[in-house]
């Protein structure tokens, strides 16, 4: 796994426990390998230059992650950590 950058880290978050990584843009869990690409390609292109891009990419490529779909959903007695993301000051509260 690589160190997130500084643009790594104002861009996803990466949830070892689940192994999702989320969009702190917009909340959205993303799709592993050629996912990644598109996603920020398709969702933030006019926000992120490719330099960004390719960054997070990169980044992404080197977890281990699984589909969003197949996340397993925690039962209600479980302790639970939310991410909370402010689109307008782009914020993480947990």
């Amino acid at each position: 796994m690589l160190e997130p950058n500084p643009i790594v880290a104002e861009h996803v978050l990466h949830d070892a426990h689940y192994k999702v990584l989320i969009c702190l843009i917009c909340g959205h869990a993303i799709k592993s390998d050629v996912g990644i690409k598109r996603y920020f390609k398709d969702a933030h292109s006019r926000m992120l230059d490719i330099s960004s891009r390719k960054a997070l990419v990169e980044y992404g490529g080197s977890l281990s992650l699984i589909d969003p779909d197949h996340i397993s959903i925690p039962s209600p007695n479980s302790p639970v950590c939310i991410v909370v993301v402010d689109n307008n000051s782009r914020e993480r509260k947990v």
